[in-house]
């Protein structure tokens, strides 16, 4: 049963043969080729079109893994991905071009062909241009356009004060690798963004969602300890924000969720989303407490967060790009 549930790493031909930028028909002989179902006495036999003996990978598989790795260093990665199997399909059919039509091309006008193919495979989307090199190779070797990059729509976020009377819980969780070291920060402020606390704490390790969890948890503490009555708690997790609301913890901090509940439903309270950029106070708490290892409270903002902090009390915006 285990041998079931574990999910088996997919083979290296599997990006480059189903690849969209490849016509089907590439593709379908790059399946051939990876399973060596070629219609050939020998793999290698092909390379003796051009009179070479094959000195290289000594399977196709390790052929496969090794233009993968490269894939991933070379300018418009993207583009060169559909370049094995387009090169092996050109050299079989000049194969078979000189066996049973009796023609024969140069290696460099096979090249030709390879190159002109994988620029007619990108030319309709076009290729993401990063680069001064990649914009080289797309206009002077593949002769392909730039894809226009996506347009980002500017969001204006502000952080929000709280109504009269409420005290409003900023909180964030922190993991420096999942799982990794985790701390949790969380800030309270009044209607007027006055500071009544701010903690920062370490949680030992786990993963980010457990991070989060656990600013929730301490954050709902701290308010205990204060004495609030109206609390508007502000997070920049989903998740966590849907885990509350719904009721749906994991077990392993249901003990903490008995005590947290029972004094939440004795006063007034609400949990809403915010973006991350309203929340940047909270975060370099939490982040503090992963990289030190320490729990601190104060009654003033550190020194790390005071800029932010009034960035914010003034309601200044922050901007995100999506």
């Amino acid at each position: 049963m285990e041998n079931l549930r574990t999910k088996a790493a997919a083979p290296a031909w599997v990006s480059a043969v189903w690849n969209q930028d490849l016509h089907p028909r590439a593709a379908v002989f790059g399946w051939r080729l990876s399973h060596g179902v070629l219609p050939t006495d020998h793999m290698t036999e092909v390379l003796y079109v051009f009179n070479q003996s094959w000195s290289g990978f000594p399977t196709i598989e390790l052929l496969f893994s090794w233009w993968r790795r490269k894939t991933k260093a070379v300018p418009l990665s993207k583009a060169w991905g559909a370049l094995l199997i387009v090169c092996c399909k050109n050299i079989w059919w000049e194969r078979n071009r000189q066996r049973h039509e009796n023609l024969r091309r140069s290696p460099s006008e096979v090249a030709t062909l390879c190159f002109k193919e994988v620029g007619d495979c990108s030319r309709a989307k076009g290729v993401q241009v990063r680069t001064v090199q990649d914009l080289t190779l797309a206009q002077l070797m593949l002769k392909v356009p730039a894809a226009r990059p996506p347009i980002k729509r500017i969001i204006e976020v502000k952080w929000k004060l709280p109504p009269h009377g409420w005290w409003k819980l900023n909180i964030d969780g922190s993991s420096l690798g999942n799982p990794s070291a985790i701390g949790a920060g969380g800030i309270f402020r009044d209607h007027l963004g006055a500071v009544l606390r701010c903690f920062s704490e370490y949680q030992g390790v786990g993963s980010s969602y457990m991070a989060e969890l656990e600013a929730f948890f301490a954050g709902v503490k701290h308010a205990r300890e204060i004495g609030v009555e109206k609390l508007w708690i502000e997070c920049d997790s989903e998740a966590v924000v849907s885990a509350i609301l719904s009721c749906k913890i994991p077990w392993s901090l249901m003990h903490k969720w008995g005590n947290t509940s029972t004094f939440l439903n004795s006063i007034q309270w609400r949990i809403t989303h915010c973006y991350r950029e309203a929340n940047s106070a909270a975060d370099a708490l939490a982040t503090q407490a992963a990289k030190r290892k320490i729990t601190s409270c104060w009654s003033v903002p550190p020194l790390f967060i005071k800029q932010t902090m009034y960035w914010e009390a003034l309601q200044w915006p922050f901007y995100r790009f999506t």
